[in-house]
């Protein structure tokens, strides 16, 4: 269901941000979107909240790269992270982010 509703926003997305910037759109083309993603979904639980937005990076910038780089879909909500996608890939993102994190 989630898929569903993820797949849905982002092309009722898409359809608003063609209408509006035709440059914008052509970006949002090349962003893959993680419909498919196979494995578990991972939690992880952070106790120091006021450290997040240096881990996150503005706008969220840090978390993209790691979606991007390792394949991964990273949801934040206040401190606490789920990451989905391959099991592999997963438990190298949680690696990376409780590794930054604890630095």
């Amino acid at each position: 269901m989630e898929t569903l509703a993820l797949r849905f926003f982002c092309v009722t997305f898409r359809a608003m941000i063609t209408k509006r910037d035709a440059s914008i759109a052509t970006f949002l083309r090349s962003v893959p979107v993680f419909h498919d993603l196979k494995g578990p979904s991972l939690e992880i639980l952070f106790d120091r909240p006021q450290l997040l937005g240096r881990l996150f990076g503005e706008f969220d910038q840090n978390l993209i790269a790691i979606e991007h780089r390792l394949g991964v879909y990273i949801s934040a909500r206040g401190n606490r992270i789920q990451i989905e996608g391959e099991a592999e890939s997963a438990a190298r993102a949680r690696e990376v982010l409780t590794g930054l994190y604890n630095r």
